[in-house]
């Protein structure tokens, strides 16, 4: 595998954000259930941010780019893989969203352990960590709602 540039790399990473936006969006789509449409939909002008996050960023030295530790709460972690349908209840949707920011995690981050150098590392390793925070959110919102639920 060729090593990829430091811009190379926030491409790929605008390019899946732009993939997740759409995503959550056709998901919305679907909805029947107005609360969870509104979910994704909120979900989607969030991966917006996150693009235009990234196409402000500078690569210019991206071993200094700060990479901070993201708590994950694993609460999907042991649920059965959710697939988008027009009838999820909110806390499907949450799953659902659990589990699609954790692939991308892990993408990131298996990109960071096949890397020897230092610069290219860290970037990944900065955007897996947001990805750990998206996965984060729709962690606590799931939190919220089955406490709320019981």
């Amino acid at each position: 595998m060729t090593q990829m540039t430091p811009r190379e790399i926030v491409d790929l990473a605008i390019t899946r954000e732009e993939e997740a936006a759409a995503f959550y969006r056709q998901v919305a789509d679907l909805q029947t259930s107005e609360r969870v449409k509104q979910l994704f939909l909120e979900y989607a002008v969030e991966e917006d941010r996150h693009k235009q996050i990234l196409e402000e960023l500078d690569v210019s030295d991206v071993e200094k780019i700060e990479v901070k530790k993201v708590a994950d709460l694993k609460v999907g972690d042991h649920m059965s893989e959710k697939e988008p349908t027009g009838k999820m209840d909110y806390g499907d949707a949450l799953i659902l969203g659990m589990q699609k920011e954790k692939k991308a995690y892990r993408l990131y981050m298996g990109l960071a352990e096949s890397t020897d150098d230092a610069g290219i590392k860290n970037l990944f390793l900065k955007l897996a960590m947001e990805e750990a925070k998206h996965k984060l959110w729709f962690e606590t919102q799931y939190d919220d709602y089955i406490l709320l639920e019981n």
